[in-house]
């Protein structure tokens, strides 16, 4: 038997699976309307439309960074959390934290012409010291300004 003929089902197998992998690493969580609101985890895509789905916007949350104080702990600070974001047609990313904090948000932008805002309600769920490995996801909406 040749060689290469006993490696080539370990090859495809292992191409198959890193496929998979590259494939699965920015998932798409769906498609929305301006003005819904939308929670999605980290690495995660949208895409954004008009009630007829005409026109839209792409958004990722690329990250989510939580460091506030878990709720059943008492700190000295309370810890902010961060989710930034990639739109398609802005060409930096864009960090924003939950809007109680006040900072950066909301954040407003154009693409063609058309005035968009993103606002970051929350970022979920609230640290406990019993939930540090629950996966973070944000929770956003964008509206037509």
């Amino acid at each position: 038997m040749n060689f290469n003929a006993q490696l080539r089902p370990a090859l495809i197998t292992i191409l198959s699976l890193s496929f998979l992998v590259i494939a699965t690493a920015c998932s798409t969580a769906g498609k929305f309307t301006f003005g819904q609101n939308i929670i999605i985890k980290s690495k995660s895509q949208v895409r954004i439309t008009t009630f007829k789905g005409v026109s839209g916007i792409n958004i990722q949350v690329t990250s989510i960074a939580d460091s506030r104080c878990p709720d059943d702990v008492i700190c000295i600070w309370a810890g902010k959390a961060d989710v930034t974001f990639k739109i398609d047609g802005i060409d930096q990313s864009v960090i924003l934290c939950p809007a109680e904090a006040g900072c950066n948000n909301p954040y407003k932008f154009t693409i063609d012409k058309k005035h968009y805002k993103l606002t970051l309600n929350d970022v979920t769920p609230y640290p406990t010291t019993t939930n540090g490995n629950e996966e973070k996801k944000a929770e956003f909406i964008v509206e037509v300004i």
